[in-house]
């Protein structure tokens, strides 16, 4: 099973541990989903790949999310060579 590195978690907890008051409390979720495509789909990164067959390791998405009362931030990780997602595209412009 994968797990957000210790560095990221640490990193966002500094983060928002500095731009809000001493008494403040930090509530934290994390979640971890199996988004393993079914099977008969193309592999990314082959050139002439044959459809799968077979599921060697699942595909996993995790997310992390600190919140304070007045504000909050969110890390999603996942295993993915490709995110090809038009809202994601027009997002990050």
């Amino acid at each position: 099973m994968n797990q957000l590195p210790r560095r990221i978690l640490l990193w966002l907890t500094v983060v928002l541990s500095v731009s809000v008051a001493e008494s403040a409390e930090i509530s934290a979720g994390f979640a971890q989903v199996d988004i393993t495509p079914p099977l008969g789909g193309q592999t990314t990164g082959y050139s002439n790949a044959p459809v799968t067959d077979g599921i060697h390791d699942p595909v996993i998405a995790q997310i992390v999310i600190l919140k304070t009362a007045e504000q909050s931030i969110a890390v999603a990780v996942c295993d993915l060579c490709i995110f090809n997602s038009p809202w994601l595209h027009q997002e990050v412009r």
